[in-house]
């Protein structure tokens, strides 16, 4: 095979285009990666005095707490002070309402606390009062027991003797027992009674 040689022409037209594609893609490289501008710097004479620096700018600001209110019933709104949208600020009135209507609520509310209050405090006395009555009565039912076992050491004691005596005997420890009994009952008044009709 024969191999063609290239005119001069035809070399110095190639040599430009390669230069030329070489040149566009050397611009493209350097509009993407190009450094950026070093900030514009003025100098000037130091002085003292005051610097005021404002920023204007627009957007919308929303809280981070958000809520409803929902009156309670019966609460009437009388006046509504600001209109959706409207700008306010911290101790702005939004709005009144007529609380009349809720004041004998409050009221019914009031006393039936204070009646539940006054209820628990009785209660609480009663509990008191019949913890130290039981235990008065726990005491006085120990020296019952006491009694009778001694009247029943006695009766075992008295068991050789007539029966006359027997009866007797009995008569005086079951009236003795109605004493103790009614005693530590507090039923001394009927105790006192019952032997009056004797």
């Amino acid at each position: 095979m024969e191999t063609k040689k290239w005119s001069t022409k035809r070399k110095v037209l190639v040599s430009i285009l390669v230069i030329l594609c070489a040149a566009i893609i050397a611009g493209v490289l350097y509009m993407f990666f190009k450094p950026d501008p070093l900030p514009q710097v003025s100098a000037a004479k130091v002085t003292r005095g005051s610097i005021t620096q404002t920023l204007d700018m627009s957007g919308k600001v929303s809280s981070s707490q958000k809520g409803n209110f929902i009156p309670i019933d019966g609460t009437k709104v009388l006046t509504v002070n600001v209109k959706v949208g409207e700008y306010v600020k911290k101790g702005d009135v939004l709005a009144t309402f007529d609380t009349s209507s809720l004041n004998s609520v409050l009221a019914d509310k009031q006393q039936a606390y204070l009646t539940a209050v006054e209820n628990y405090k009785n209660a609480k006395n009663t509990a008191v009062t019949s913890s130290a009555q039981l235990k008065e009565i726990n005491a006085r039912l120990a020296e019952i027991d006491k009694e009778l076992e001694k009247q029943e050491k006695e009766q075992n004691k008295n068991n050789g003797s007539d029966k006359n005596n027997q009866n007797k005997t009995d008569s005086e420890a079951s009236n003795k027992l109605w004493e103790l009994i009614s005693k530590a009952l507090g039923m001394e008044d009927i105790n006192a009674a019952l032997k009056k009709l004797d």
